[in-house]
C-alpha cells in the first residue's frame, strides 16, 4: 500500500496484477465452464480467458423457472445453452413500430475499422467525407428535421464532436484535421446533434425523440475474440458467420435507441454501410437500398477554399461575394476559423457561374 501511495506507476501495475490474478482465480474456481487460450498480440504473448457472465450463470441457474429477454436471443442463446446445460426454449416476438418508420440503408463499401481509423484515429479521407455528406444530405431530404442522432465508431464520434465545436478529452487530441475538413459538413447542420457510439448504446435513452437516427460504419467485432467465443461454446457455425450476426446485432442495438415500439410520432432512420441490421424493422422489403454511386455531388470542403478564392480573384473579391470581412475570409483561409457550410457553397456557386 505505501508504494502503491508512493508511485503511480507502482500502483498502476499492482492493479494489473491484482485483474490478472483475480481472473485467473475466477477460472480456477468457477462453476461455469471456463477456456484460455494463448496468441500473440503487439510481439506479445497474451492470455486470453473466455467465460460467461458470472451474474448471468447464476440468474439463470437459481431455483424455479427463468424468463430471459433478449433482443438478439438467436446470437446468445449458445451461451445461456452453456450455462444452463441444456436447449432452453426460445420464443421470437416481432417488435412492431408504434409509430411509422422510414428506413433507408446506403451501402458504402468503405464503411470499415479498415478503411476509415488509423491507429485508433480517424483519417479523414475522402471516401468518408462523402459518406458524411451523404448522411446529412439524407437527414435534410426532410425540410421538418430538427433533431438528429448519429451512432458511429468512438474515435469517429469523437472527430465529429470536435468538427462541430464541442470539447472532447485530450487522448483525443489533436484532431485539427477534422476539424478543418468536416467543420463545414458539421456545422452546417442547423439542428440538434446527439452522439452516440457502438458499445455504449444499452440502455440509453436520449435519442428517443430524435426525428431521425443515422448510424454511421459497420462495427465489426474483434475477430479474435469471436474465434475464442465459437471454440468455447462448441459452435458448429462458421466463426464467419457469427461475426456478422454480432455486426448485425449491434446494429440493431444501435437503431434500437429511437425507441420505435414506444413511438408517437413519425420517424426516419439510416445505416450507412455493407450489412444491413438485424430485426424485423430491417427486412429487406422494408428497406430503400441505395448505393454508393446514388450520393450526391460531392460538396466543397474546406481544403477546397483556396482554389475557390483565387479562382474569384483574391480574398477581398471572395469576400464581398460572401459578404464577410477580408479579415475573416483570411481566418478561414489560415483555418483560424472554420468556413461556415453556405459560404462555401455560395462562393462554389460563383465559380461555377
Amino acid at each position: 500500500m505505501r508504494l502503491a501511495r508512493d508511485s503511480a506507476s507502482r500502483a498502476e501495475s499492482l492493479g494489473a496484477a491484482s485483474r490478472v490474478l483475480r481472473t485467473l482465480h475466477h477460472g480456477l474456481t468457477s462453476e461455469t465452464p471456463v477456456a484460455a487460450r494463448v496468441e500473440e498480440r503487439a510481439g506479445e504473448r497474451v492470455l486470453v480467458v473466455t467465460r460467461c457472465n458470472e451474474q448471468l450463470a447464476k440468474a439463470v441457474k437459481r431455483q424455479g423457472a427463468v424468463v430471459v429477454t433478449d433482443a438478439n436471443a438467436d446470437l446468445h442463446a449458445p451461451i445461456l445453452r452453456k450455462v444452463a446445460g441444456y436447449d432452453p426454449p426460445l420464443h421470437r416476438f416481432a417488435a412492431i413500430d408504434g409509430a411509422p418508420i422510414r428506413r433507408t440503408m446506403i451501402r458504402c463499401a468503405s464503411a470499415t475499422r479498415t478503411n476509415w481509423l488509423r491507429s485508433g484515429s480517424l483519417e479523414v479521407s475522402d471516401g468518408f467525407v462523402s459518406a458524411l455528406e451523404a448522411l446529412f444530405a439524407w437527414a435534410r431530404e426532410e425540410p421538418t428535421t430538427r433533431k438528429l442522432g448519429i451512432i458511429t465508431l468512438l474515435p469517429i464520434e469523437m472527430a465529429l464532436r470536435a468538427a462541430r465545436g464541442e470539447p472532447v478529452d485530450r487522448v483525443w487530441e489533436p484532431l485539427d484535421d477534422a476539424r478543418v475538413r468536416l467543420g463545414p459538413i458539421v456545422q452546417g447542420w442547423p439542428g440538434e446533434l446527439v452522439w452516440g457510439h457502438f458499445g455504449g448504446v444499452r440502455g440509453m435513452n436520449s435519442m428517443a425523440d430524435v426525428d431521425c437516427l443515422a448510424t454511421l460504419g459497420d462495427p465489426w467485432p474483434n475477430l479474435g475474440l469471436v474465434k475464442s467465443d465459437v471454440a468455447f461454446l462448441g459452435l458448429t457455425q462458421a466463426w464467419e458467420l457469427r461475426v456478422e450476426a454480432m455486426c448485425k446485432a449491434e446494429l440493431e442495438q444501435a437503431h434500437g435507441r429511437i425507441r420505435a415500439v414506444h413511438r408517437t410520432k413519425p420517424g426516419r432512420a439510416l445505416h450507412v454501410g455493407n450489412v444491413m441490421p438485424s430485426g424485423s424493422g430491417w427486412r429487406m422489403d422494408r428497406v430503400e437500398v441505395r448505393e454508393a454511386t446514388q450520393l450526391r455531388a460531392k460538396r466543397p470542403t474546406g481544403s477546397d477554399l483556396l482554389s475557390i478564392v483565387t479562382a474569384l480573384g483574391g480574398i477581398t473579391a471572395a469576400a464581398g461575394l460572401a459578404g464577410v470581412s477580408a479579415k475573416t475570409m483570411a481566418r478561414y483561409l489560415t483555418c483560424e476559423s472554420p468556413v461556415p457550410a453556405e459560404v462555401l457553397r455560395e462562393l462554389a456557386a460563383w465559380v461555377a457561374i
